[in-house]
């Protein structure tokens, strides 16, 4: 999607150092430790996230006033009715869903 993007809007850069690039960017946020995982189920869909990384969801939800109790790292219903508040603002499927392209968009946002 990124990518994707970028190549077509400078048809002219070389893969390469394009790759590089993202790739320095994204190692910061890399995880560093392990947490415990936490299952996450939402309708038909299930999935597994570290706790921290559910923690700093809440915490970005909650600097956009959409999470309104203090980030635990635990999945529960007002994360996921938080989530899908910040995805049908921000034109996504509004499922409350933690899928990569709604965590790829909350992460990389400005707040």
């Amino acid at each position: 999607m990124l990518l994707d993007r970028h190549c077509r809007d400078n048809p002219d850069d070389l893969l390469a150092p394009v790759l590089e690039a993202m790739l320095k960017e994204l190692h910061k946020d890399r995880v560093r430790t392990a947490s415990p995982l936490v299952v996450v189920r939402v309708g038909d869909f299930q999935t597994q996230l570290y706790s921290k990384t559910v923690r700093d969801l809440q915490a970005r939800l909650a600097e956009k006033n959409l999470f309104k109790q203090k980030p635990t790292g635990k999945w529960n219903a007002s994360t996921q009715l938080a989530l899908a508040a910040y995805q049908k603002a921000n034109a996504l499927a509004a499922t409350g869903f933690p899928d990569q392209k709604t965590l790829w968009h909350l992460f990389r946002s400005v707040p």
